[in-house]
């Protein structure tokens, strides 16, 4: 019994060392240390509609209240920032109000010809407020990630069209076709629209889910794998082709029939790669 008692109050005593020895930082409206930061996550994605200036808002919180108004700078990290800084503005001293914990900042950011192909980041350094003692800032950078969007009605080419090749490589040459011919149906999902079929019909039994990105005026296809190769190791794909080789359509006109461009074996598997294409007319 001695035994037993001796060990636990051992273990009491190395457990009170441990717990003398940490010193957490605790975050209070009292007597704790004051915490600066944004409360969205770090990396904020924002979508905007082509040609259009829109504004975004942004929590900046303090973990204290304060009897005074406080000052935040902010600025803006060269380094890191891809968005032009025409297509941005904002207050680089954010101000928490007495009596509040936080406030909004609002970004006003503009199309300015921006290329809808890529995504633009705006990234913000949060240096401190006019409270610098006892200031801590957890998360000292915020980006704002701006990526261009073109508006696709929820109506627009949507329902069941007739599929059959245009061009191809690999099928016509092998006696069969790119793409099964037959009627797939066309779902939307924001600005993509996606449908099932065979690919290679006489080689795979395989139905694949095929996605079609409506990009501003373009089509680009998501990858197609097919799980076939000519090529031990080298994949046979079906991918996009880049802008200037894509085929276009537009909004404001007729859904009845597209023609869509992609790129066959882009890894060359079987020869490629080819610039290939594939015709949807609509079922009226």
């Amino acid at each position: 019994m001695k035994k037993i008692f001796r060990t636990i109050t051992t273990l009491a005593l190395i457990l009170l060392i441990a717990s003398c020895e940490e010193d957490p930082v605790v975050f209070d409206n009292i007597n704790g240390q004051t915490m600066l930061k944004f409360d969205e996550s770090t990396s904020v994605p924002f979508s905007l509609e082509i040609g259009t200036t829109e504004t975004l808002s942004l929590t900046l919180s303090s973990s204290v209240v304060s009897d005074v108004d406080r000052t935040v700078n902010l600025s803006v990290n060269e380094d890191l920032t891809t968005l032009p800084a025409d297509a941005y503005n904002f207050d680089t001293n954010a101000v928490i109000p007495a009596g509040e914990y936080s406030t909004e900042v609002e970004f006003t950011i503009t199309d300015t010809n921006l290329d809808f192909t890529q995504t633009f980041d705006l990234v913000l350094n949060l240096e401190g407020s006019s409270e610098s003692l006892n200031l801590s800032i957890p998360e000292p950078t915020q980006t704002i990630s701006v990526s261009i969007t073109c508006p696709i009605p929820s109506d627009f080419m949507v329902g069941d069209y007739e599929i059959a090749d245009v061009s191809g490589a690999i099928g016509p040459a092998n006696g069969t076709s790119n793409f099964a011919p037959g009627v797939v149906t066309l779902e939307a999902n924001g600005s993509t629209r996606t449908f099932t079929s065979q690919v290679l019909p006489a080689f795979n039994e395989e139905i694949e889910n095929i996605t079609i990105n409506l990009n501003c005026d373009v089509f680009q296809i998501g990858d197609v794998d097919p799980s076939l190769a000519c090529t031990s190791g080298v994949s046979y794909i079906f991918t996009a082709t880049d802008r200037d080789d894509s085929s276009t359509y537009n909004v404001n006109g007729s859904d009845e029939s597209f023609i869509i461009n992609y790129i066959e074996d882009p890894e060359g598997s079987c020869g490629g790669p080819f610039i290939s294409s594939f015709s949807l007319t609509k079922i009226n």
